[in-house]
C-alpha cells in the first residue's frame, strides 16, 4: 500500500511540475 500511495503522489506531482516548467 505504501508503494501505491507514493506512486499516486509522484504521478500527481510530477505532471504538475513538468507542465509548470514547460509553460514557464
Amino acid at each position: 500500500m505504501s508503494d501505491y500511495w507514493l506512486t499516486s503522489l509522484r504521478v500527481r506531482f510530477v505532471p504538475v511540475h513538468s507542465q509548470t516548467n514547460h509553460i514557464s
